[in-house]
């Protein structure tokens, strides 16, 4: 029995591991190779354009903006300081060029920037672009709209704990009496703002819809496999991802190739726009139709408004981080962007225990190893359990053994004999591999809280640069594409010594598989957070201490 509930414990982690290593790992880099060369392409067909525009001679400049009476010829920008985040709008479409978060950076050291740099064959001309608040639909209404030059109310807005709010308003008027305005009201030390658009002179009974898009900057970790990308939709208090599954899986743009767009209508909490640590959403504050997701140059997300010759809307946009604190001072249903995962519910506590442990020592690599000692001692009874039971194993293996060879040839009597044999000496064949069954939850989903929470990200501990991200070898190989991981090595080793450690079992076959395990664990967690590793390796360490006494 014990042998046969090891095995199946053993087989149901190497499953979910292996699936991943094997399945989604080299999917996500099939991928990756797939947008480098089409990148490559893109780049040498620009190249060929560019070269054939010269040979050719200068362009006619084309007239490709709708001015509206009395504004002047060139777009202008209105930059917002809110103290968290520098917007920048343009009068060009009313858009948002721009929204930098002046408390994050990227991968490169420079502050990070919400809204996705237009693609290599978006930039032949600023009218092909789309900007985040641009209309959508109204039967070339939105073109029109998007097209034009807006005059704005003032060129700056800074705001500080003297000056708590501001509003920026653009207005249009065609030379035909149609207008459109957005009215947007800004608050310091909030990644969330109010818009108030309004417009009449519609000339079609099509949906008029304001989106978000094309993208949002990803930072790279669009192919995570555990985490939130993409488009995303609060119905009902549940999150709807096009791309299927409770995680980021696939990409919405192979779902929305056929041109069709996804329309979700019902009790809309809020769409959205995911990177693996920041968001982009618009939350209803009035009347609508539901929510809208397409693919344009990108994957685009928005609110759609029922048509006619005018109308009002009236929304918030959230475009910051996927902090559980500032989402839920922002709007408490964005609390609900944070997606652990299916233990969300072991996940939760974890995190917050993360967070305290942080106020405590200033280092989430302490913290982490904190939550791990702590951890171990909630487990500690059932620990305790399993090292004595595998010990009163160990003493019954003779006779387990005299059993099999006097009944080798009658399978129910030794099967028989053998629960005799633990029932006589009050031995349970399930408890020494009970406490890694009731692990298994804990690791993954200290996995899925490690890896979406944004406090690890760019969190260095000891030579470790980001506690969110694979260890960065500390030397490679000349010549080789190789790095060496310390900490996973170490933590392999440590696997390693408390295998040797534990009572070994009668069956050859069951102790050459404990055996073999470190090297699997060790190839597994090589592509791991540094995070996961550093409490693995912990929990490691601290079981090999518990052995060593229990079993002295």
């Amino acid at each position: 029995m014990e042998k046969r509930a090891i095995i199946a414990a053993v087989l149901s982690m190497l499953v979910l591991l292996g699936y991943q290593s094997f399945f989604i790992n080299p999917q996500m880099e099939a991928r990756r190779k797939a947008r480098r060369v089409e990148a490559l392409k893109a780049e040498g067909a620009a190249a060929e354009k560019q070269a054939a525009r010269l040979m050719a001679g200068p362009e006619k400049p084309q007239p490709d903006l709708i001015l509206a009476p009395g504004a002047p010829s060139a777009s202008k920008e209105v930059v917002v300081d809110t103290g968290v985040a520098r917007i920048a709008l343009t009068t060009l479409g009313a858009g948002v060029k721009e929204v930098t978060l002046l408390h994050y950076k990227d991968a490169k050291g420079k502050l990070l920037n919400l809204v996705r740099e237009p693609d290599a064959k978006d930039k032949k001309a600023s009218t092909a672009r789309r900007w985040p608040l641009f209309l959508d639909g109204g039967g070339g209404f939105a073109e029109e709209a998007n097209r034009s030059i807006y005059t704005a109310d003032k060129e700056t807005l800074t705001l500080s704990p003297r000056r708590p709010e501001g509003t920026v308003e653009f207005v249009y008027r065609s030379p035909d009496g149609s207008a459109v305005s957005k009215a947007i009201r800004f608050r310091h030390g909030s990644y969330i703002f109010d818009v108030t658009l309004r417009w009449n002179g519609k000339r079609s009974s099509e949906d008029l819809a304001v989106v978000w898009g094309p993208g949002i900057t990803t930072e790279g970790h669009e192919e995570d496999r555990y985490a939130t990308t993409g488009p995303v939709t609060l119905r009902g208090g549940k999150l709807e991802i096009p791309s299927g599954g409770s995680f980021g899986c696939g990409r919405a743009e192979d779902v929305l190739k056929d041109g069709k767009p996804i329309v979700y209508t019902g009790k809309i909490q809020w769409t959205s726009l995911h990177s693996k640590y920041f968001m982009a959403a618009f939350i209803p504050r009035s009347e609508f139709n539901g929510a809208v997701i397409r693919s344009e140059g990108g994957v685009l997300v928005g609110l759609r408004y029922p048509g006619g010759s005018r109308g009002e809307a009236q929304f918030s946009v959230y475009a910051g981080p996927k902090d559980h604190a500032i989402l839920k001072v922002a709007d408490p249903s964005l609390e609900k962007a944070i997606d652990l995962g299916f233990f969300s519910f072991v996940a939760g506590p974890l995190l917050i225990g993360l967070r305290f442990f942080y106020k405590l020592t200033q280092s989430y690599g302490l913290s982490i190893i904190i939550l791990t000692v702590l951890i171990k001692i909630i487990f500690y009874p059932l620990t305790q359990k399993s090292t004595k039971s595998m010990q009163q194993m160990q003493k019954l293996q003779p006779k387990m053994k005299q059993i099999r060879e006097i009944f080798k040839d009658d399978k129910q009597r030794m099967n028989e004999e053998v629960m005799k044999l633990y029932k006589e000496h009050k031995v349970n064949p399930l408890g020494g591999c009970l406490p890694m069954v009731l692990q298994i939850p804990v690791f993954f989903a200290l996995y899925a809280a490690l890896l979406g929470a944004i406090e690890l990200r760019q969190t260095p501990f000891l030579w470790v640069k980001d506690l969110s991200a694979p260890e960065t070898g500390l030397f490679t190989i000349p010549g080789f594409d190789i790095e060496f991981r310390l900490l996973v090595l170490l933590m392999g080793a440590s696997m390693f010594l408390q295998q040797k450690m534990t009572p070994a079992a009668g069956d050859p076959m069951q102790r050459k598989m404990m055996m073999f395990m470190p090297i699997l664990f060790t190839f597994f967690f090589w592509s791991f957070p540094a995070g996961l590793v550093i409490y693995w390796l912990a929990n490691n360490i601290l079981t090999i201490g518990q052995q060593y006494f229990t079993l002295r």
